[in-house]
């Protein structure tokens, strides 16, 4: 039998060992039978307390694990002792800045780390990433603080936080005025006469949801349809209808596309009925058409309804349906609708829709997509209206557009930002270094400043027209950028492309082909296009073989096939190129200042602030930061089911006070990993998070 005795009485009279104080609040460390519980007073304060007892303490990090292993046992101590006036004056003006007391947050070089990710393992994986990210900008000249101070700068962070969709000008003022069809005008229509006419009433309130209801045409909506097809007539008649009859403070515009014959009959005659009949002649013509299910016996029947339901404007006769479809009266039109489709890119297979200037996708949540955007435009254009920065003189829609595009590339700017393609131009000069090494380069102009650097590689294949369009293209927009360096990537179905510029070799250098743009000219008309057969007979037939395997693995990773063309600009791939799209002079201007204004300058503006911009020795040293900042915001790990992920960095810390509420350890002028947590002591989230920290203060680095 083993027996259990309480001998704890005995050590009563002993004195129990002591932790140490701090302004005579001593923690006792003896085995307490029961615990007295404390006042709701004493527990409103008892985080704040704690954290101040514990800056007091001559060891903070020790004490702060302390506490942390058995705090209920301490609290009775703790509830006693006192914060000091330095402590919550600086506690109070760090948490306006950046998170409010009470919150325990962990940031990993001012990336911040979810709670469902502190764990040993997957903190251990993440540190052992960053490391070696960190180690790559190394090979640039730049040191481990440096990379941090360039990764968290606020330059950097509107790199991802940049959610302002571009705008494009949506306006038919180039067609003359005559590619968008109006189903409403909110200015003249006898539906909307009880309505404000004042911007002012812009800022009247409203139900939530709800868009004030002002007598101009702020908010346009216009979508590209083809009458041929059910699903678009259906969206004309039941909802674009509907909304215009539930007096929607939106203006909903048509552009008819016309790639049938069946499309272009139905545009004619919707057209016809517009302009000599109005409106509701059209809507009652598609009714009537959708009711038949686009029968072609039923034509006839469905015009004469629609003929029949309104008069006819002016003083010109009725024409027949066979008159309308003989005439070229409505031919103009047609043509204007064309061009405003070509000029924006919406004869894709599904159209995009253009709210207020803005790329909406499509499917099936095209709806909840514009309700959020025009409730964000809502919000923008009250504020502007209150610091009187739209006035009653001005066109009201300009405002969403007065800085948007003329034209529109969906291979530049996708309607989704997961389709962007980027990489690292560091690791891709490090993985394929045999296919990029010595190829033909047009070096920027000397005279350029490191500011407009940029680097520019060109896949092309030189024995195609199309690879020959691309490079007359490329050879007309660096006529008028010499800051821009050009690098000629051969690519081929066969060696033949990479054979036929090996040609080239015999007289000049590989890596000195284009010494400046007439050589890239006349290379363009020498050695390019379709009647261009390459050279089998060339003596280093092993290097060229070497090349062209070297490049097509490059291609791979591209997720393209030889043979086909692409642009890659400072790490961001416009490519595969379709063989029937013309990618000109204008088009890659217009992917240089995207770039620049989205990705480029954020990260040469940080550099410019740390003083750093003198590393830049070359365009590809800076095309290769840009590329690696940018496709650092770049991750395969998936989001949670409540919260996302994030690769946004942060340095507001060095704008926190430090002196009576901070513990700090390490060199911070040395360290490549830096780990800043905001802790409450009195949490139970704290009691995980500070054990982790208590180790990852000990480690080197």
């Amino acid at each position: 039998d083993y027996i259990v005795i309480d001998d704890r009485d005995e050590d009563a009279g002993k004195e129990a060992p002591a932790a140490t104080s701090a302004k005579g609040v001593v923690l006792e460390d003896a085995e307490v039978a029961d615990l007295k519980p404390l006042s709701k007073a004493e527990l409103a304060g008892l985080g704040i307390k704690a954290a101040s007892f514990i800056m007091e303490s001559e060891l903070p990090f020790r004490m702060l694990a302390r506490l942390s292993q058995d705090f209920p046992r301490y609290s009775n101590a703790i509830a006693a002792h006192n914060a000091s006036s330095q402590f919550i004056k600086e506690h109070q003006s760090n948490s306006g800045k950046l998170v409010p007391s009470g919150l325990n947050i962990f940031w990993l070089n001012g990336l911040r780390v979810k709670n469902r990710e502190l764990d040993a393992f997957t903190l251990l994986d993440k540190i052992r990433k960053e490391r070696a990210f960190i180690r790559e900008f190394g090979t640039l000249g730049l040191s481990a603080p440096q990379t941090i101070d360039l990764l968290s700068n606020n330059n950097i962070e509107t790199i991802a936080t940049d959610d302002d969709a571009p705008r494009f000008d949506w306006r038919d003022d180039k067609e003359d005025g005559k590619a968008i069809l109006w189903l409403n005008d909110i200015e003249k229509d006898k539906r909307y006469a009880g309505w404000q006419t004042h911007l002012a009433h812009l800022l009247q309130r409203t139900y939530p949801g709800q868009l004030p209801q002002v007598r101009k045409d702020i908010f346009n909506l216009v979508i590209p349809v083809d009458l041929s097809l059910s699903s678009d007539v259906e969206l004309v008649i039941e909802q674009l209808s509907s909304f215009v009859k539930r007096k929607l403070p939106l203006r909903f515009g048509l552009v008819l596309l016309t790639p049938t014959e069946a499309a272009t009959r139905e545009a004619k005659i919707v057209y016809y009925l517009q302009e000599n009949y109005g409106i509701s002649a059209a809507i009652a013509y598609l009714e009537a058409y959708h009711a038949s299910h686009g029968k072609p016996s039923a034509h006839a029947a469905n015009f004469e309804t629609a003929i029949n339901s309104s008069k006819i404007h002016g003083d010109s006769g009725p024409l027949t349906l066979d008159e309308v479809m003989t005439s070229g009266h409505v031919n103009e039109q047609i043509e204007r609708a064309k061009e405003w489709t070509k000029r924006l890119k919406a004869d894709t297979e599904v159209p995009p829709i253009f709210v207020n200037g803005a790329v909406v996708p499509r499917d099936a949540y095209w709806m909840q997509a514009m309700s959020q955007l025009v409730n964000g435009d809502v919000q923008a254009i009250q504020r502007a209206v209150y610091q009187h920065q739209v006035t009653e003189d001005e066109w009201a829609p300009m405002f969403f557009i007065k800085n948007a595009l003329p034209s529109r590339n969906p291979l530049i700017i996708p309607e989704n930002d997961s389709k962007l393609k980027l990489f690292s131009l560091n690791a891709l000069y490090e993985e394929h270094i045999d296919a990029l090494e010595g190829l033909p380069t047009l070096p920027a102009s000397a005279s350029a400043h490191a500011q407009d650097w940029a680097e520019l590689l060109v896949i092309v294949d030189t024995t195609s027209e199309h690879g020959k369009t691309l490079l007359e293209s490329v050879a007309a927009f660096r006529e008028s950028h010499p800051e821009i360096e050009v690098i000629l990537v051969p690519t081929s179905p066969t060696v033949e492309s990479i054979a036929n510029i090996h040609e080239e070799m015999v007289v000049k250098p590989f890596h000195a082909l284009f010494e400046g743009l007439s050589d890239l000219k006349q290379f363009i008309k020498d050695k390019t296009g379709a009647e261009i057969e390459g050279t089998h007979d060339i003596e280093d037939h092993a290097y060229v073989e070497k090349k062209f395997k070297a490049i097509n693995a490059m291609l791979t990773k591209f997720g393209m096939e030889p043979g086909q063309q692409g642009l890659l600009l400072n790490g961001r791939l416009v490519g595969p190129i379709p063989s029937d799209t013309t990618f000109d002079a204008n088009d890659i201007a217009q992917l240089v200042s995207y770039e620049k204004a989205k990705r480029i300058n954020p990260v040469l503006e940080a550099l410019q602030e740390l003083d750093l911009l003198g590393l830049l020795d070359c365009p590809s040293t800076s095309a290769k930061i840009t590329s690696m900042v940018s496709s650092s915001f770049v991750t395969d790990v998936p989001g949670g089911i409540y919260e996302e992920t994030s690769s946004v960095r942060i340095d507001a810390f060095k704008f926190l006070g430090s002196e009576h509420t901070a513990i700090e350890v390490g060199d911070a002028s040395t360290a490549s990993i830096r780990i800043v947590a905001t802790v409450d002591p009195a949490s139970l989230h704290s009691q995980r998070l500070i054990p982790i920290l208590k180790v990852l203060s000990e480690l080197e680095g």
